[in-house]
C-alpha cells in the first residue's frame, strides 16, 4: 500500500521508523465494502463521483476523486488529515479518505435531502419559503464564518450544488477542503463571496456571472421584480429588499465580513418572522 503523509507527520517520526497509519485512512478494499461495490451513484461533484455507502451502520458518500486532477498528493494527503478535524454544524463531516496506488477517495457523511440547486428548481415538486431560504442562507454565511475565522480558509466553490440540505435543512456545505491541492473550478471565482442563483434561470447562451445579471436586473427597476415568481408575494418586502443589499455587498470589493454578514441577515429572518406572526 502506498502511503503519503504529511511532513507534519514525518517529523513526529524518528529516523528509520515506520509512520502509523492514520486512522482514518481506509483501504481501496475497504471502500469497496462500504459503497457495495460501487452499486449506487449518489451524484458527481468536482473531480469525481460519488456514491452511497455504510460505514459503521451509518449512511456515507463516499467521492472518487481523480488523482491526474490533483496538483501535489502529498498537499492533499495533509489538507485531509487537517479536514478531518473539522466540526461544525454547517460543513459536511469528511470522515476518511483512501490513497492506494491510483486509488483516491474521500468519505463524507450522508446529508440526503439533496442541494439548494435542486429545491430552486424545483425537483422536489414544492417550493422554498422566503423564511426556509433565509435560514439556509444563514448556515452556508455561518459555515463561511467558520472557515474564514477559525481555520483561515477560504472554499472557492461556493453554490447551489455545494449546498446540500439535511432532512430539517439545514445547509451543510460541501467541497470546502482541499482548497490548494485542486486546480479553480470553472463554474466558480476563488472567493469568499455567496453566489445562489434564484428560482428561475438567468443564464443565457453568453452565461453572464450571476452578480452581473442582477446588478442589470436592479438597474431596471423594482429589485422586487426578481423575487422567485412562485412565492407569489409570500414574503416581507423590505426583509427581502435588505437581503439584496447584503448580496450586492458580498458580490462587491468590500471587504464584508461573514459574521457581518449572519449577523444582517439574522435581522432579514427577524422582519419575516415578525410579518407571519
Amino acid at each position: 500500500m502506498k502511503i503519503i503523509v504529511s511532513a507534519s507527520v514525518i517529523s513526529n517520526v524518528g529516523t528509520g521508523s515506520t509512520p502509523p497509519l492514520p486512522e482514518n485512512q481506509y483501504s481501496f478494499s475497504q471502500v469497496k465494502k462500504i459503497t457495495n461495490n460501487f452499486d449506487k451513484v449518489h451524484g458527481k461533484g468536482g473531480f469525481g463521483v460519488i456514491y452511497h455507502g455504510v460505514l459503521r451502520r451509518k449512511q456515507v458518500a463516499v467521492k472518487i476523486l481523480n488523482r491526474a486532477s490533483i496538483y501535489d498528493i502529498q498537499q492533499f494527503t495533509k489538507e485531509v488529515l487537517d479536514f478531518v478535524k473539522v466540526c461544525h454544524q454547517n460543513l459536511v463531516r469528511l470522515i476518511g479518505y483512501c490513497d492506494e496506488g491510483e486509488h483516491l477517495a474521500l468519505i463524507y457523511e450522508f446529508v440526503g435531502n439533496g442541494n439548494l440547486q435542486d429545491h430552486l428548481s424545483g425537483m422536489f415538486g414544492t417550493v422554498l419559503s422566503w423564511e426556509s431560504r433565509l435560514k439556509i442562507i444563514i448556515g452556508v454565511a455561518k459555515g463561511l464564518d467558520y472557515l474564514h475565522r477559525d481555520l483561515r480558509v477560504l472554499h472557492r466553490y461556493v453554490k447551489p450544488t455545494n449546498i446540500l440540505l439535511d432532512e430539517s435543512f439545514e445547509a451543510k456545505l460541501a467541497d470546502f477542503g482541499m482548497s490548494r491541492s485542486f486546480p479553480t473550478d470553472p463554474d466558480t471565482q476563488a472567493s469568499n463571496k455567496i453566489y445562489v442563483k434564484p428560482g428561475r434561470e438567468p443564464y443565457v447562451d453568453c452565461r453572464p456571472h450571476i452578480a452581473t445579471w442582477f446588478n442589470l436586473e436592479v438597474a431596471k427597476g423594482d429589485a422586487l421584480e426578481l423575487v422567485d415568481s412562485r412565492l407569489n408575494g409570500d414574503f416581507e418586502p423590505n426583509s427581502v429588499r435588505k437581503a439584496m443589499v447584503i448580496a450586492r455587498g458580498c458580490a462587491g470589493r468590500s471587504e464584508t465580513s461573514m459574521s457581518r454578514v449572519v449577523m444582517e441577515l439574522t435581522e432579514c429572518l427577524a422582519l419575516e418572522k415578525a410579518r407571519t406572526r
